[in-house]
């Protein structure tokens, strides 16, 4: 009896771990072109891009060139990347950008 507890435990907690995750890396391919702009509060910000439609991604990249695209705020951008689903919105992991 106690083994058969231990597995029916043993299997809810892999269920549970296991749908659980913090973004879904889809991975969908996606090409963007909009405005580079810096969202939340100090010291938590993120550097995104608003799409021309008005969706904003937030963009995921290595620390210089996250404070490249921070230095060209307000400039119009077309960013070449992977989309991520989260739950505070969508995000864009950058594999290149050109200013325009």
């Amino acid at each position: 009896m106690l083994r058969f507890l231990f597995s029916i435990a043993l299997i809810a907690f892999c269920v549970a771990f296991s749908s659980c995750s913090a973004s879904k890396g889809d991975g969908t391919p996606i090409d963007i072109k909009g405005r580079v702009v810096v969202i939340g509060n100090e010291p938590f910000t993120s550097v995104a891009v608003e799409a021309l439609d008005g969706t904003v991604y937030r963009l995921e990249a290595e620390a210089a060139v996250l404070q490249k695209l921070r230095s060209i705020q307000g400039k119009v951008i077309q960013v070449v990347g992977r989309l991520r689903t989260e739950p505070q919105g969508p995000s864009v992991v950058v594999e290149s950008y050109d200013v325009q």
